[in-house]
């Protein structure tokens, strides 16, 4: 079977490249490269960019106060050449998601809340999609998706906000529950509770599609995953308000993969559709779920030479050369 091959050539790959930290960055047509960190004198939030031999540093606007700002996301708009930065923002009793864009003039929008709330807010997705105007005079609608967990006492909550723009302006923001969209009936006896550790919060992934985007998010005391599609649509009444729209939200059975410690199992989807979970610690295990049904669980052991980041980014490009189900019956 191919997939005994896979794990193999996953650590053979791996074994020669040199371990680096990962960084938030985008790259733009221009090739002006944009970075985001936190300030090391303070919990500002620093946008650097680069073009050529210049190498210029900016503050996010918002940011240099004595709330902690934590998990900054870059996407960037090329159609309009505008710059997002979406980042996580704790002061005191209030929580929130927050976003600004910088245009090509260098002039930064002022923050606006995406969410606010008294729970916590973890695993921060974004990717930015467009949709066309019907017509030669209506403008394209740029969008961006935005995904997360409200973690509170009781549960961790996994939401969606759809943020529209037009001609670099600010339409709407509207944010909803990724279960409800999901929209799947479950009957007594249809979730299996499982002993998922101490985790902060189950796994959320997301990928652009066709018309907007693909999720997957776990739940409490669960392995199993919901994979639902949104497509945004304009609310009736009020073409200028944009929201999600669940569409084909299906479940998998238990994928059995647990962390050992606090940190969340991550996941992605590749672009060939399979849906991966991973705990990325010195002791490397995923597994893959394709064509209906969870892979055997792998492990790789880490060492100084690689980290698990590059290990993901090897993990990424192995699951797009798998062979599908089919073709390797085939095959053999």
């Amino acid at each position: 079977m191919k997939i005994r091959l896979f794990a193999a050539a996953l650590a053979l790959s791996a074994a020669g490249i040199l371990g680096a930290a990962e960084t938030q960055t985008v790259l733009t047509p221009d090739s002006t490269l944009f970075t985001v960190t936190t300030s090391e004198d303070s919990n500002a939030l620093q946008l650097t960019r680069r073009l050529g031999d210049t190498r210029e540093l900016m503050a996010v606007p918002g940011t240099d106060d004595v709330a902690i700002e934590t998990d900054p996301r870059l996407v960037y708009d090329s159609r309009n050449e505008m710059l997002f930065v979406v980042w996580h923002r704790a002061d005191g009793n209030v929580d929130e998601i927050l976003f600004a864009t910088l245009n090509a003039k260098n002039e930064w929008s002022t923050p606006q809340a995406i969410t606010t709330s008294g729970g916590r807010h973890a695993g921060l997705q974004v990717i930015l999609t467009t949709v066309k105007g019907k017509t030669f005079e209506e403008s394209d609608t740029t969008l961006l998706n935005v995904a997360w967990w409200t973690i509170n006492a009781r549960q961790s909550v996994p939401e969606f906000a759809v943020v529209a723009f037009e001609n670099r302006k600010h339409l709407s923001t509207y944010v909803d529950n990724l279960i409800e969209l999901a929209n799947i009936k479950e009957t007594e006896g249809d979730t299996e509770v499982e002993d998922t550790g101490n985790v902060e919060h189950p796994p959320l992934a997301m990928t652009r599609n066709e018309t907007g985007v693909d999720v997957v998010f776990g739940r409490d005391q669960s392995t199993a995953l919901t994979r639902l599609r949104i497509e945004p649509r304009r609310v009736a009444g009020n073409a200028r308000m944009w929201r999600p729209v669940g569409k084909t939200g299906t479940t998998t059975g238990p994928a059995r993969l647990v962390a050992v410690d606090s940190d969340p199992v991550q996941a992605f989807i590749s672009k060939s559709g399979r849906v991966v979970l991973y705990t990325p610690t010195s002791r490397f295990r995923f597994i893959v779920y394709d064509n209906g049904k969870w892979l055997p669980i792998r492990m790789i052991e880490l060492d100084g030479t690689v980290s698990s980041d590059e290990l993901v980014q090897q993990l990424h490009r192995t699951v797009e050369e798998m062979a599908s189900p089919s073709s390797t019956q085939q095959e053999e």
